[in-house]
């Protein structure tokens, strides 16, 4: 863990260089007058004056250790520099304005200052360099302005070691700029509304100091609509929010900072590439906050990347991403990072990673770890938890742990999540143990690797619920748990198997090393392929929903997977692309699509694979007639509420797309766009190195390029405006939709209701929940989401935004050991009714039988053990089982020329 925490090491060292020569420079820098600005020379469009432009007053040209005045509006013009020297006091006016023209510039050196004549007098206006102007200044001071300098596009700017201070903004910079031609650097920011508002792009901004003496006012750097901008190096203290990005295009690099305030850095509504490195952010609320960001238009592909930085935060989520859309990366790798503290009051999670369709994952090598005191009986922070990650998502290497005086009460939690790797982690619960889960996995239905994690500490060891496909478990050491596993409500079927290879259990457990409850009715479909080591002590198995443990079970011992090789598995790997495939239709999909019948508890979990499934069948229309089972589902599905909510959902993914009638343009736009800018930083890299024949060409050449860049950016514009205004009728459109659905059951209701107030929010851009309000998420955030449906995970992520999550296990269950009270429809063949059974079972096929067909008895082992003669044409017979003991069972119907048909059969006593 020594080398993760470098990157702030160095980052701390950097601050302590930087903030020693703010330092000394404040000890330097002028203070305030007092004065009335009595100047014997005044100037500006102000009334008495008339003296509006430079060239009129020669002798305001050149001002050493000198006083002026400006009423109104005064122009630099007429191509002239404006030397400014030798602690030069510029008084202005309220409203005051500079000018300055096209050619023209100011150059203000040694200690000059700009203030407002009254000290009781309204805020002066702005320096305003105009397109092509100049403006250098150095070691100056510049007092209560709107904003202090107004830089717009082309200026030619070197702003070094200068004081803004109570200004409304420090710095505004507007439109194209050129990187070889501009510096800011050095310069203070102090107890101003903005340090540094950024409209424009290619700019770099580099070792400044923003301090605010209250926090919850000032934001440090503000980047709204810019592209190719860099803040390097740079100390923001006690700030409302470091650093804010809205709406930029692409590459954003916020490089070694150092943040303290309320919120670090939230990023809104960006493209493509967005970038969080080697920096230090401690901070009430977020540290890093990343909201719906687009990772890909049209082909181009990005990334939002967190890494190598020290997070921390009191009350919410350390590093939070959520609704992050595109075909592109999501990376937070390398950073040291401390969850919710002393005590948590909102979020509570180190990383936090919610709604991310499409978009790849990858959450590598963090160090997350809690260390300060919770009090008995608060709940604790959580290390790291994603939800609705749907494409590919990797979480390999990070260590999560609680110190000596931390509490944690899970350590890596997934939710609605699938085709996700879990690898090489390692959760570390302290003492006490943590509260819930070192592991927890609950709604992910398929494609889940747990592979070479080491769990330690914990309640319990690895948790998993409900529907899953294709899981793997294999070479993950359990340490120290009151349950070692834990399996609520699974529902997997036979043929799918559930892996449990090269594990360590010789630590596990004080008390269990397994843990399984549910309708024991479910044991055929929840059988795990396993070790025979696993089971060498039955005394540690419990199973609450009925069964024995051997039920549950079926013993292969098969050559154990290895961490060297994944487990088995290939490793996920970084891409650029859209997801490929055209989708398979699985057993756990067959489950989904088929009437579930009598099984108490699973109601709500078999609604949630159906709505998973429907999501299948929208995204992959072609697994559509093939199977009449399936094409039964999708109809009755896309009519009824599971089309209803699904429609909703997809409405919020696409919420801020492109309408169809300028979806091409826009997209081209945007990557003619990218493009441009690619070969505009080349030909900058080449102007740098280019000797003084090369140069007019190379910036004609630029001049052009920059020209045809804007015209592209105006056309973005207008396309962001038209989604812009279409985004409120698209989303009472969705309140409509939502409002259609008709809940047949509690946990549809449930999620109808939770929809109603997320929507609204969305709509209204509130999150402040009234009382009455967060009664009713409260209501639905504690219930059981295996008996309520994911709409429980929804109400937790609302309650984020004013108390901390509810996370607490479903209590145990022990079912009675019943059957469907009809028989379920013939499925791969024919249906076995009542399954389990007791002394009788009814064989329903799905076609008359052929000839020469038998029933076969067997154990699992394949021994024949009754064989009863299916007579031609028949549609089902019977056979008795009340001779047999309790277990599982195989029935096989063998018929000449025709493939084996088998299911299997548990008889109960």
């Amino acid at each position: 863990m020594g080398q993760q925490q470098l990157p702030f090491l160095r980052a701390a060292q950097t601050s302590i260089k930087i903030f020693t020569v703010f330092l000394a420079f404040w000890m330097l820098a002028p203070t305030k007058s007092s004065g009335q600005c009595d100047c014997a020379l005044v100037v500006g469009s102000g009334q008495g004056v008339r003296v509006t432009y430079l060239s009129q007053v020669p002798s305001a040209q050149n001002l050493d250790n000198a006083c002026i005045r400006i009423k109104g509006n005064f122009y630099i013009d007429d191509q002239q520099i404006w030397n400014l020297t030798n602690q030069t006091q510029v008084y202005l006016d309220p409203g005051a304005s500079i000018y300055v023209e096209d050619g023209s510039g100011i150059n203000a050196t040694d200690e000059c200052v700009f203030q407002k004549c009254n000290p009781s007098a309204a805020t002066w206006g702005s320096i305003i360099c105009l397109t092509n102007s100049s403006i250098t200044m150095d070691r100056c001071s510049l007092y209560d302005a709107q904003t202090a300098i107004t830089l717009n596009s082309s200026t030619t700017f070197w702003l070094t070691y200068n004081r803004f201070e109570d200004c409304g903004s420090g710095l505004r910079i507007y439109g194209m700029q050129s990187q070889l031609n501009h510096q800011v650097k050095n310069n203070q920011f102090l107890d101003c509304s903005y340090g540094i508002q950024i409209f424009g792009s290619s700019v770099r901004i580099n070792y400044n100091w923003f301090y605010h003496a209250t926090s919850n006012i000032m934001i440090g750097v503000n980047i709204n609509g810019g592209q190719s901008v860099a803040i390097n190096d740079c100390i923001l203290t006690n700030q409302k929010l470091g650093v804010e990005v809205n709406g930029t295009v692409n590459n954003i690099t916020l490089n070694n900072l150092t943040i303290s305030g309320n919120r670090g850095v939230h990023v809104r509504d960006c493209y493509l590439n967005f970038g969080v490195y080697r920096s230090s952010i401690r901070t009430q609320q977020e540290g890093v906050l990343i909201e719906r960001h687009q990772t890909s238009l049209g082909s181009k592909f990005g990334s939002a990347v967190v890494d190598g930085s020290y997070v921390s935060s009191i009350s919410r989520s350390a590093i939070k991403a959520q609704n992050t859309f595109g075909n592109g990366r999501l990376h937070v790798q390398g950073n040291t990072v401390r969850p919710a503290y002393d005590p948590p009051s909102f979020a509570h999670y180190g990383i936090e990673i919610d709604f991310v369709p499409n978009s790849q994952v990858f959450v590598k090598n963090n160090w997350v770890s809690h260390l300060s005191y919770i009090p008995t009986g608060t709940t604790a922070p959580g290390g790291i938890y994603l939800k609705k990650c749907q494409r590919q998502t990797l979480v390999e290497g990070n260590e999560i742990e609680a110190g000596p005086y931390g509490k944690l009460d899970q350590g890596i939690i997934l939710v609605e999540s699938k085709n996700v790797q879990l690898v090489g982690n390692s959760v570390r619960g302290g003492s006490p143990w943590m509260d819930l889960a070192g592991i927890s996995i609950g709604k992910s239905p398929e494609n889940v690797l747990v592979c070479c994690n080491t769990i330690d500490s914990t309640e319990i060891g690895l948790q998993i619920t409900e529907a899953i496909s294709n899981y793997d478990i294999a070479g993950t050491v359990f340490k120290n748990h009151e349950a070692a596993l834990y399996y609520g409500m699974v529902a997997a079927l036979s043929d799918e198997s559930q892996n449990h290879r090269g594990n360590d259990w010789g630590n596990a457990a004080t008390t269990w090393d397994g843990v399984y409850q549910g309708n024991f009715a479910f044991i055929p479909y929840t059988r795990y392929f396993v070790n025979s080591s696993h089971l060498a002590d039955d005394s540690k198995i419990t199973v609450n929903g009925g069964g024995n443990d051997d039920d549950w079970f079926t013993i292969e011992n098969e050559a154990e997977y290895t961490c060297s090789s994944y487990c088995g598995h290939t490793a996920y790997t970084p891409v650029f692309a859209a997801p490929g495939g055209s989708g398979t239709i699985t057993d756990n999909d067959m489950w989904a699509a088929d009437d579930l019948g009598d099984l108490p508890g699973y109601t709500a979990i078999h609604w949630d694979a159906r709505r998973d499934l429907y999501g299948k069948l929208v995204q992959y229309p072609g697994l559509l007639n093939q199977n009449a089972t399936i094409d039964d589902f999708y109809e009755e599905a896309e009519e009824g509420n599971i089309g209803v909510f699904h429609a909703v959902v997809d409405g919020l993914v696409r919420l801020h797309e492109p309408p169809s009638n300028i979806a091409e343009d826009y997209y081209d736009a945007y990557e003619l766009l990218a493009d441009r800018y690619a070969d505009l930083n080349a030909l900058d890299e080449t102007i740098e190195e280019a000797d003084s024949t090369e140069l007019p060409g190379l910036l004609d050449q630029r001049d052009s390029m920059v020209a045809d860049i804007e015209i592209t950016l105006a056309e973005t514009v207008v396309y962001d405006s038209i989604i812009a205004a279409a985004v409120p009728q698209r989303l009472n459109d969705l309140i409509t939709l939502n409002a259609s659905a008709d809940p047949e059951a509690d946990y549809e209701e449930y999620q109808q209701d939770i929809n109603v107030v997320y929507l609204n929010a969305l709509y209204d851009d509130d999150w402040d929940f009234d009382s009455t309000t967060q009664a009713a998420i409260d209501a639905i955030a504690e219930l059981c989401p295996q008996d309520a449906g994911r709409a429980v995970y929804d109400a937790r992520g609302l309650q984020e935004h004013y108390r901390v999550p509810t996370w607490t296990n479903c209590a145990p269950i022990d079912a009675p050991r019943t059957s469907a009270t009809t028989p379920k429809p013939p499925r791969n063949g024919f249906v076995a009714y009542p399954n389990p059974v007791t002394d009788q079972v009814q064989i329903i096929l799905d076609a008359p039988a052929a000839a020469g067909g038998w029933l076969l008895l067997t154990d699992m082992t394949g021994r024949i053990l009754t064989a009863t003669p299916v007579a031609v044409g028949a549609t089902g017979t019977v056979i008795q089982t009340g001779e047999f003991q309790s277990g599982v069972y195989l029935l096989q119907i063998r018929q000449a020329n025709a493939p084996v048909l088998q299911q299997k059969l548990t008889i109960i006593r």
